[in-house]
């Protein structure tokens, strides 16, 4: 698929992009046209498909955001966000499949919302049936047609799960029935109730629900509870993880998102510290039935606890964290770890080159979201899988 033409402008450091469209040769400022490079980059997520193609996304200053795609990996960025107001970056499936709710209105308050797909890298766009999104949401496709939603909402220090099945695309959704509570109680408000100041995760693969349970904000515990069914609530499983080794008994844990692997194994990766301390390691727990656990692989120093770390699932085996000021890579399914310093820092600092986000497409090719105290963000680029990064300064097209 052919890229969208438009005219190429480079943009000085200080310039926000506007989503107005493409300024004439009249209308461009002297110091857009006399710039030779950009060096802040309007974004704040990216997700890289493969080597010169990917997504990124992010608001200017007036709080429009905008979506942009590269072909050159990140050299040129197109501005492709559907008009008239993109809302919300849904999911990018592949290189030319995305999702975005869009405002049906260009006015300022935001009212009717729909989800709209594009299958050409952005040039032209579908709006799907409007839909109402009452809470935080997530989407996750695994073809142009299923895909799931996640809802989550907050009250009271509670957190509130509802999940949503569509087969045609994200035209229509249809709620899960979830049977009951773990422990067999009535679901609260037709939704799954987690503790939210707790730290607690919900995760919903096929048939299999898992609770998986923090305690940020109480006393210590002797063991980490979870709660596994494998028939959407129907029944329940307690389980409880042994802490790996003395020193993090009856600490605090918190649990990241669950990793599963091709064969159905899933690795559980939680955070635990010693009670009252911030400073935590990260234990993974691996099952292949979703009920026997055993502790793989446990990386010290993975950043403060309260925190949840970024992942980066690169290959069936291959698994990337951030671990505290470093990468962390697994080869073998998180069993092994190696430990990857360089020139940016992967946990906040006030001297360093922070990396707020990043992208792999291979366990050697990266580009991250890079921000030094209160900047904007810069976008940079690894080749030898994190050791060194080197800065990236992209132009833009607008349609």
């Amino acid at each position: 698929t052919s890229a969208p033409t438009g005219t190429k402008v480079v943009l000085p450091d200080t310039w926000t992009p506007e989503p107005s469209g493409t300024p004439s040769p009249s209308e461009t400022p002297d110091s857009i046209r006399e710039a030779i490079s950009t060096k802040y980059v309007p974004f704040e997520e990216i997700a890289m498909i493969n080597l010169k193609q990917g997504w990124a996304w992010g608001r200017t200053k007036d709080w429009e955001l905008l979506i942009w795609h590269t072909d050159d990996g990140g050299a040129t960025w197109i501005n492709v966000t559907p008009p008239p107001k993109a809302e919300k970056f849904g999911f990018a499936l592949d290189a030319l499949t995305a999702w975005a709710s869009i405002c049906q209105s260009d006015e300022e308050d935001c009212k009717a919302v729909s989800l709209a797909r594009t299958i050409d890298g952005g040039a032209t766009w579908s709006v799907l049936s409007p839909i109402k999104f009452y809470a935080s949401w997530n989407l996750q496709f695994s073809s142009q047609e299923e895909g799931t939603r996640r809802e989550y909402d907050v009250g009271a220090g509670s957190g509130f799960w509802s999940f949503y099945e569509t087969s045609d695309g994200g035209a229509s959704w249809k709620k899960v029935e979830i049977h009951s509570q773990p422990g067999g109680d009535d679901l609260s408000y037709g939704q799954l109730q987690t503790c939210n100041m707790c730290g607690d995760l919900l995760t919903l693969d096929g048939d299999m629900l898992m609770n998986l349970n923090g305690n940020l904000n109480v006393q210590p515990r002797e063991f980490i509870p979870i709660s596994i069914s494998q028939d959407r609530g129907a029944s329940w499983r307690s389980i409880n993880l042994d802490f790996p080794d003395q020193e993090l008994d009856r600490g605090t844990f918190h649990p990241n998102w669950p990793i599963v692997l091709e064969d159905r194994t899933m690795i559980l990766p939680f955070k635990l510290a010693p009670f009252g301390e911030q400073d935590s390691d990260m234990v993974f727990y691996q099952s292949k039935d979703g009920v026997n656990w055993r502790v793989l692989s446990v990386v010290e120093d993975a950043g403060p606890i309260q925190s949840w770390n970024e992942f980066d699932k690169l290959s069936d085996q291959e698994i990337l964290f951030a671990c505290g000021a470093d990468l962390c890579l697994s080869r073998d399914g998180a069993q092994t770890w190696e430990r990857i310093s360089s020139n940016l820092s992967f946990v906040s600092s006030q001297d360093a080159l922070q990396v707020k986000k990043f992208d792999f497409v291979d366990s050697q090719n990266g580009w991250a979201l890079v921000v030094l105290q209160h900047y904007p963000p810069t976008l940079w680029r690894t080749k030898d899988g994190g050791a060194s990064w080197f800065e990236i300064r992209p132009s833009y097209i607008f349609q």
